[in-house]
């Protein structure tokens, strides 16, 4: 992914349908609001909605700041994955 901004714009635009269509609740609009006002670039609800699970898209260096916003919101627990290349090729030589 090229364009970090782009995504984080699908993904606000993914979640106001999911909630206009009754699928988000009280939970998810607290922690999406704590997330979006302190910068996450988009952040939507996760899973089947209701239950208070939202992703977040936000600079891993500053994540700190997230997760203060969303502890702060009310939020349970906080995952950060971890990053990896994912899989790779190796040719052989011959």
């Amino acid at each position: 992914m090229e364009d970090w901004p782009l995504l984080g714009r699908l993904m606000n635009e993914n979640h106001a349908i999911q909630r206009d269509l009754g699928g988000s609740g009280e939970s998810n609009e607290r922690l999406i609001g704590a997330a979006l006002e302190a910068g996450a670039l988009g952040s939507k609800l996760a899973g089947a909605g209701h239950g208070g699970t939202i992703i977040a898209l936000w600079p891993w260096e500053d994540s700190a700041r997230l997760e203060q916003a969303l502890g702060e919101a009310g939020a349970s627990a906080i995952y950060r994955p971890q990053v990896t290349p994912g899989a790779t090729i190796e040719e052989d030589g011959d």
